[in-house]
């Protein structure tokens, strides 16, 4: 959200394609913690399952 603000504030297009980057490392990371979370507990098949998500991203 930030990032958004700067870069359409000041037209920065480079800004802009590092927010979407960081966008997209937030989602892959919490994608992660969360089959690692979820497999940690017993459902092995749920850790493929969210790298399988992920690499969608």
């Amino acid at each position: 959200m930030v990032y958004n603000y700067y870069c359409k504030k000041i037209k920065s297009i480079s800004l802009e394609a590092d927010a979407w980057h960081h966008r997209s490392d937030a989602f892959s990371s919490v994608g992660t913690f969360i089959g690692i979370f979820v497999a940690r507990l017993g459902y092995k098949f749920f850790d493929p399952l969210a790298a399988i998500i992920v690499s969608f991203l």
